[in-house]
């Protein structure tokens, strides 16, 4: 839809064994001990359901209709993290007007704001009602439909927090539909909508989307334990 674009990709290497360590210590205590117990206890079932899922997924995003794009490798800039050194002097080469963040995790500041008109990501879950991870897990565990599909986003210096530039809300249609389903068409529809985002700002418009009414939450991992609940029909 778009000409000049580039891509800047992480090729990460393996975090070492301390700084591991200290990531997964820092999160325990944030989310305390009987959480802590519940992830590490599930972690088998969790790589068991999440594999499946991903395998049914992945099928069914690559079965959407999108454009024949060619993709020549070697145009591709490789960086060893999304937040480093290289992949800043990367992006202030390139000199972007807008950046889309793709599965690149949480952006620090030197990197958003690099971009002349912004930086955006497509958030899987409707924004503030439901911010970080696995947004159509909790929809599917607490029962909230409200939170089910896609935002479009600025990316700022919180967690799923930038200005709004589009929703595209997903319905349920049955209990037997699945999370791979409900993934794929979030996705479908959360693209279309990051076109018609993406026109926009390159003719010059400026605007941001009012939030639903409603708390915002924030949720993170969803446990092997959980997963095995919503997989036998379980919900909160």
């Amino acid at each position: 839809s778009f000409e000049d674009v580039q891509i800047v990709a992480v090729d990460a290497q393996p975090a070492g064994f301390g700084r591991r360590m200290r990531r997964h210590i820092k999160k325990m205590r944030r989310i305390g001990f009987w959480a802590t117990a519940e992830l590490i206890s599930g972690i088998p079932l969790q790589w068991y359901f999440l594999k499946r899922h991903k395998k049914a997924k992945d099928k069914l995003l690559r079965a959407l209709d999108r454009p024949s794009v060619p993709l020549d490798a070697a145009d591709v800039i490789f960086v060893p993290s999304a937040n480093g050194k290289k992949a800043v002097h990367a992006l202030m080469q390139l000199e972007p007007d807008v950046i889309i963040q793709s599965g690149a995790g949480i952006l620090k500041p030197r990197i958003f704001e690099l971009a002349k008109v912004a930086c955006i990501n497509l958030h899987h879950g409707i924004a503030p009602l439901l911010r970080g991870m696995q947004s159509i897990y909790w929809s599917l565990w607490e029962g909230r439909p409200e939170w089910l599909g896609a935002t479009v986003h600025v990316v700022d210096a919180g967690i799923d927090t930038g200005d709004v530039l589009a929703y595209a809300k997903i319905q349920r249609s049955s209990r037997d539909e699945s999370y791979a389903e409900l993934f794929a068409a979030a996705t479908k529809e959360g693209v279309a909508a990051m076109i018609k985002c993406l026109s926009r700002l390159q003719q010059g418009e400026r605007w941001r989307e009012s939030p639903p009414a409603g708390d915002s939450n924030y949720r993170s991992t969803f446990s092997g334990w959980r997963l095995l609940l919503l997989s036998l029909g379980f919900r909160r």
